[in-house]
């Protein structure tokens, strides 16, 4: 069985355009944070058979490929790899009934990158976005039960170039691509020590006027040649 993300699909929905923010786009795939993603996970696992919760062998068993080559942590099922699907062909899942190129049960996801052609192209894709674009859920009940402030988002974007074309016209094509992204956002309960730096205090005391956050950025780069090596062999 068998679920298909064509290009079209990936570039019109608005996710952060990595392997884990798609997860919840295939029915019976479980895994990913359970939350909206805003930017790429680090060996994140998924499943099909079970869930993630259960502790079990169900979400190591998961595999992630890139044109049919593994790319997965063995023990684990997910990758420190960044993939890039906004410049992918297709994304495929096989939830069950998979053939012998990965040696587990469980779902596969297969990530076809983009190919140059004979004709010279590229494209660039952007995104930002920052807390003023962001609603709040944060209620007097929350605040009771202990929730001295949210976690909103401080800043997101994404900025992804990419060109393609012939380098020998129907011989050998290149394909590039070049992504800066990143987000910033705020750690719920933390918060910056007062006393930080001060040799006359060694306790922690929070400065509610500083909370604290997190920041991550990814800058990545890749570049693809194919060859047809003869009408019925191509390599890349």
């Amino acid at each position: 069985r068998q679920t298909v993300l064509t290009n079209e699909v990936i570039s019109a929905i608005p996710t952060v355009g990595s392997y884990n923010a798609l997860l919840v786009l295939v029915p019976a795939i479980f895994g990913g944070q359970q939350d909206v993603s805003t930017g790429p996970c680090n060996s994140c696992t998924f499943s099909s058979h079970g869930t993630l919760l259960d502790g079990g062998r169900a979400n190591r068993e998961a595999r992630l490929l890139v044109d049919g080559i593994s790319i997965a942590v063995p023990q684990a099922g997910g990758t420190n790899y960044l993939t890039d699907t906004r410049n992918a062909q297709e994304v495929s899942f096989t939830t069950s009934g998979s053939l012998g190129e990965v040696e587990s049960g469980g779902p596969v996801m297969n990530i076809v990158p983009k190919s140059g052609g004979n004709t010279l192209s590229g494209g660039i894709f952007a995104t930002w976005g920052n807390g003023a674009l962001q609603g709040s859920n944060y209620s007097d009940e929350l605040k009771a039960a202990g929730l001295t402030a949210p976690n909103p988002l401080i800043k997101a974007y994404d900025v992804n170039n990419s060109a393609g074309g012939p380098i020998s016209r129907d011989r050998l094509w290149f394909f590039g691509t070049l992504r800066f992204q990143g987000n910033s956002n705020y750690i719920v309960n933390m918060y910056e020590n007062k006393n930080a730096g001060d040799p006359n205090k060694w306790t922690y005391e929070p400065d509610l006027n500083r909370q604290a956050f997190k920041d991550q950025t990814w800058q990545n780069a890749s570049a693809r040649i194919t060859a047809q090596l003869s009408p019925r062999n191509k390599v890349n």
